[in-house]
């Protein structure tokens, strides 16, 4: 998300990542807000096509669970917000009720430190 928010403004990571927190404080111009807001689309649709596409592989009858639960590294919360909704998976070949769980990393860190 911050790359693609550099990216879109022809700026730098860190750069980047400081005019994305503008953006999510309602900082910014009408201008970049909306070549912000461009970005943040794109980046989520590649985000999940790229999981729509491990999931369209996976044996549907033996491997897909009940639930899914997909970790993301930072506080997206356009992404969070994606794949909350469950009209990014139409189309796949689920033949049953699937439910996503969106978890910041530090979340599933700690569930997992605490389950070993």
């Amino acid at each position: 998300m911050i790359e693609k928010t550099a990216s879109a403004l022809g700026v730098g990571f860190e750069e980047g990542k400081d005019l994305l927190n503008k953006f999510r404080n309602n900082q910014l111009d009408q201008s970049a807000s909306e070549a912000i807001k461009t970005a943040l689309e794109e980046a989520v649709a590649e985000i999940t096509d790229k999981i729509r596409a491990a999931l369209f592989v996976i044996d549907r009858d033996n491997l897909i669970p009940g639930n899914v639960f997909v970790i993301i590294a930072e506080n997206f919360s356009e992404l969070e917000k994606a794949l909350a909704g469950a009209q990014w998976l139409d189309g796949l070949p689920i033949d049953r009720n699937i439910s996503i769980r969106v978890e910041p990393e530090a979340i599933h860190r700690a569930v997992l430190n605490y389950i070993n």
